[in-house]
């Protein structure tokens, strides 16, 4: 791996600022877009509160109770449905299926897979592209008119997608749980917190754009935070140990390290070996290279993965949520690679930056391989918004030709020969199978020079030490200070609706309520802005950065892009519900306190 430059605390705080800013603006907009949604969802659960009532009258019209009768069914069932979907969509579903039969190291979540093909087979048809993408991925190459057209279709199947999901997003979860709640706590007392949030528009629009605003700014900063904690935390089960040079950076291994290390594992107990033999060893070697050795760019070089081209899609980490389409694509271009030793799998941004397509033939002259050229042919990209924008795959065996015809010309050994091997990954089943090979490593003596193991998670953290000052901000002062923020804002906005609302809540004593349920109504309206508002800030989030951005763009070591996690989407309500309660209990205590006799003495 590569340094990477350091920050100081300020530094990393001005990058961030920056950041946010930019971050705020774009989510207060969204927020006032987004405001007329709000609305009408608050208006389609409060028609399906009242549809009861409707059903019940012996006043009204056969067609008005039917239209009721049909709101009342219908409702419920679209939400279920909607959040089987969701569930099944984004993997909720596979939490509960651990022993799927499909379940393997390149299809870790089967149902997800079976949701998201049928999922983009029915968009293909309904957009009539599905004979054009297959036609395009049947061909070895596309002219440029095919190209753009191919680019076109595909990009039209995203917006239509993303906008079916997002609509499928307000009509599951959150009147589900509206649903569920009301037949916890009551229809009626429902149905009068959720028609008291159209009686003042202002005060109700204010607090969601406050709590929109906030839960997007929370989200992005968690969304950096969970995948670094993410990928520096051990997984049982998944765990990878990465194996390099002691003593040097960068580390240089000999080929021969793989056949040794190898017998160490054979060493093991049938337990706590790779589960896929040899399909959980993979060797990376780095090729740096530019198209133009007389006038290097940073424009017409980049860098390359040498390693073997029918593990690209099992051991290369980002690669799990492909698409249908992306994955068929990704395979067809290594199988391109692994039976064309000369092919090369190029980043798309890194594609577009040397100006070069699908099918062209490339000339690569080698900066840390001195007197190497390879002469290339560009058989694939990774899709666009993976972590390897920038990066390259070539086939393994193809370097090794290049050094062995070094030493026929040249009639000696070329000077990285013998240590053209940068890193070996290991795939284990366990912890401790881990700590057994470590301890034969350490014991064999077999390695010269000698060579380190330890867990991806940990060389990651220890690639990530120059960042620790920014990632301390977010993670200790950011993120506290916006979580305060958003509740004093609902504190301030909800005292100011309980002291305007004095007089209707005695109105309520005089009828009967007890303080508790007038409580209760405080509460309920702050939670239901604040987890409502706090939804539509994830979901619009996750479609604008997953799909229409490809990832927030924001660099940090080798991980050039960040998505929104599928947990993002409790966040925002846990968020919105959490700050909302807590910042709504003190003036729910005042609203339970209002005296008749004060109040209504105050009126006389």
């Amino acid at each position: 791996m590569m340094p990477y430059p350091e920050f100081t605390f300020f530094e990393g705080m001005l990058i961030l600022f920056k950041f946010l800013m930019l971050v705020v603006l774009l989510a207060l907009l969204a927020a006032v877009v987004t405001m007329p949604l709000f609305f009408a969802i608050v208006t389609y659960i409060s028609k399906w509160l009242g549809a009861r009532e409707g059903m019940d009258r012996t006043t009204g019209s056969i067609f008005s109770r039917t239209c009721n009768f049909l709101i009342w069914i219908a409702v419920p069932l679209l939400s279920l449905s909607g959040t089987v979907f969701l569930l099944g969509y984004s993997g909720g579903l596979d939490a509960f299926n651990s022993t799927h039969p499909q379940k393997s190291v390149a299809n870790p979540r089967p149902i997800k897979r079976e949701f998201v093909n049928k999922f983009e087979d029915l968009t293909r048809n309904l957009t009539g592209q599905a004979e054009l993408i297959s036609q395009a991925n049947s061909k070895q190459e596309l002219t440029p008119d095919e190209e753009l057209e191919k680019i076109g279709a595909e990009n039209s199947l995203k917006m239509m997608r993303s906008a079916i999901v997002f609509f499928i997003y307000q009509i599951g979860p959150i009147p589900l749980i509206v649903i569920l709640a009301a037949v916890i706590f009551g229809r009626r007392k429902l149905q009068l917190i959720v028609r008291s949030l159209n009686r003042n528009p202002l005060r109700t629009s204010l607090m969601y754009v406050a709590i929109f605003v906030l839960s997007s700014v929370l989200a992005l900063v968690w969304t950096v935070l969970s995948f670094i904690d993410e990928v520096t935390t051990e997984q049982e089960g998944t765990l990878k140990a990465i194996i390099t040079e002691r003593y040097q950076i960068p580390s240089q291994l000999k080929p021969t390290h793989v056949r040794e290390l190898w017998r160490l594992v054979e060493q093991l107990p049938p337990e706590n070996r790779p589960q896929n033999g040899d399909d959980d060893l993979m060797t990376w070697a780095f090729l740096a290279g530019t198209l133009d050795p007389k006038n290097k760019t940073a424009q017409n070089s980049f860098f390359l993965f040498c390693m073997e081209p029918r593990k690209v899609l099992t051991m290369l980490d980002g690669l799990e949520d492909l698409t249908q389409e992306q994955r068929k694509m990704l395979e067809k271009a290594a199988a391109a690679m692994e039976e064309n030793k000369k092919g090369v799998v190029i980043g798309l941004e890194k594609l577009t930056q040397l100006g070069k397509r699908v099918g062209d033939r490339i000339q690569l002259t080698g900066l840390n391989y001195t007197d190497l050229v390879f002469d290339m042919e560009i058989v694939g990209t990774f899709p666009g918004g993976t972590r390897y924008d920038q990066s390259a795959v070539m086939n393994r065996d193809y370097l090794y030709q290049a050094l062995d015809r070094y030493k026929g010309e040249k009639g000696k050994e070329h000077p990285m020969a013998d240590k053209c091997l940068n890193l070996i990954w290991l795939r284990l089943p366990n912890k401790q199978a881990f700590d057994q090979l470590a301890e034969l490593v350490d014991a064999s003596g077999r390695f010269s020079p000698s060579i380190k193991i330890e867990t991806s998670s940990s060389g990651i953290s220890t690639f990530l030490d120059a960042y620790k000052e920014i990632l301390w901000g977010l993670r200790w002062i950011l993120a506290p200070v916006l979580m305060g923020t958003m509740i004093l804002i609902i504190a301030v906005a909800i005292s100011i609706s309980v002291r305007e609302r004095r007089t209707e809540m005695a109105v309520l004593k005089v009828l009967g309520y007890q303080p508790g349920t007038i409580m209760l109504f405080v509460l309920g309206e702050a939670i239901f802005i604040g987890m409502l508002s706090g939804f539509l800030a994830m979901c619009l989030i996750a479609v604008l950065v997953n799909v229409g951005m490809g990832g927030v763009n924001l660099k940090i070591a080798f991980f050039g892009r960040f998505f929104v996690p599928n947990a993002a989407l409790w966040w925002g309500p846990a968020l919105g519900t959490f700050a909302s309660l807590v910042g709504s209990i003190i003036p729910a205590l005042s609203a339970r306190s209002v005296k008749v006799t004060d109040v209504f003495s105050r009126v006389a």
